[in-house]
């Protein structure tokens, strides 16, 4: 089978990238044949039987007519030379792409966010919430009580996104077979007003590593956070935590950066916990793996939820338990006292009973190392891989919509 893959960005950027480097690996495993189209190459570039990169395809639906219609039809002729089975969105793209790849091809796309769901590509509302509603023009209302919009200053910006989310989806909805990364983005489909019956749970697959070579010696009371550090992720939540255990033996080390990278380390040193809170900056993915390989569990306290848990999944296949906040879509990958804890999101308390329990009972750790364990990357790989030919090799057999398999566009030729 040979097959499209459709990316914003491709290379070393951030976890969908490694998800669509391994993603790759695996297909051409089977010996299929994998062909990119993306927008840019960060780092090196994947093992693609073939890539084309166009600079503007992520801002197509920005130019003015004339330059579209260049840059369509430009992409319509290097897609016509591939001779490709099947069309895999990672993501939206304008929206007469989209129509010529549903109108030629068999069409998949994968939802690793909420976005496809939502204008604001969050669903996130005042108070730590989520939207419940229907996206479509009532989100403009929804806006005033809830400033999920405010990314988008004045009226007019506001209508033009929510116009532009609705022009995408429907294509989507009518056309496209979606891949959930987890039970919860395939939920937040169903109550957008996605067909069940086109969706199916694709979780991602984690890159092979090494595992710990003795689950029974990490270094002792030492926990790890890899995250960004912005308001969702609930850092803040977790020092407050540790200063009500602080004359417990226990080390931290935070790995990411982001916005509230100064008002927290202010706040270490406010509660007197320098000693103990290492903050690593933003480290290339090879020394964070080590640092929670080496480490008594991994730390994810989000106040938000989660569309996968890339960082929790990586910890557990490297054998290492993990405390997180007890939201979507973490709690599809931990269960409470199994392969690590589950504690209220944004309640300190329960995340230091956590942290405590970790330090005070000593073969907790090891017990839920044992379980972590069995989540090996090569389960997760066997699974992601399976799944996603299942999706395909129904798709090239009984393609959705109305798919003119033998000829292209005449635009192309035009």
């Amino acid at each position: 089978m040979r097959i499209l893959l459709v990316s914003p960005v491709v290379g070393d950027a951030y976890g969908q990238e490694r998800v669509l480097n391994e993603s790759i690996r695996l297909l051409q495993s089977r010996s299929h044949e994998v062909l990119v189209l993306t927008d840019q190459v960060v780092g090196s570039a994947p093992t693609a039987n073939h890539l084309v990169a166009i600079p503007g395809l992520t801002l197509m639906h920005t130019l003015p007519a004339k330059a579209h219609a260049k840059i369509l039809k430009q992409l319509i002729h290097e897609i016509e030379a591939l001779n490709v089975d099947i069309v895999h969105l990672v993501e939206q793209f304008d929206p007469a792409l989209m129509t010529y790849f549903a109108e030629n091809f068999p069409l998949v796309m994968t939802a690793h966010t909420v976005a496809p769901t939502c204008p604001a590509s969050h669903r996130m509302v005042q108070g730590g919430g989520y939207c419940t509603r229907v996206s479509g023009w009532s989100c403009a209302l929804t806006h005033y009580s809830q400033q999920c919009l405010k990314d988008f200053p004045g009226i007019p910006h506001r209508l033009k996104a929510i116009g532009q989310h609705l022009n995408r989806t429907a294509i989507l909805k009518k056309h496209a077979h979606m891949i959930a990364n987890s039970d919860y983005i395939r939920r937040a489909l169903v109550l957008d007003g996605w067909d069940p019956k086109r969706i199916s749970v694709v979780t991602n697959p984690i890159a092979s590593v090494q595992r710990i070579t003795d689950l029974k010696n990490p270094i002792p009371n030492h926990f790890v956070v890899a995250s960004r550090l912005v308001p969702m992720k609930g850092v803040e939540v977790l020092i407050k935590a540790l200063d009500r255990i602080k004359s417990l033996p226990w080390t931290v080390s935070i790995c990411g950066d982001g916005e509230l990278s100064h008002s927290l380390k202010s706040l270490v040193q406010q509660r007197g916990l320098q000693s103990q809170i290492n903050f690593m900056g933003r480290l290339n993915y090879e020394k964070v793996q080590t640092l929670i390989a080496h480490s008594t569990a991994l730390i994810q306290p989000n106040l938000g939820v989660e569309s996968f848990g890339m960082a929790v999944a990586e910890a557990l296949a490297l054998g290492v338990p993990v405390v997180c906040s007890d939201l979507p879509a973490l709690n599809e990958l931990v269960s409470h006292q199994v392969q690590g804890l589950l504690t209220q999101a944004g309640n300190p308390d329960s995340l230091a009973q956590a942290i405590r329990r970790l330090i005070e009972e000593p073969g907790l750790r090891d017990q839920l190392a044992n379980e972590a364990a069995k989540f090996t990357a090569e389960a997760f790989q066997q699974k992601h891989l399976e799944a996603t030919l299942e999706v395909y090799q129904k798709l090239v057999h009984y393609p959705l919509g109305d798919v003119k398999r033998t000829e292209f566009r005449k635009v192309a030729s035009t």
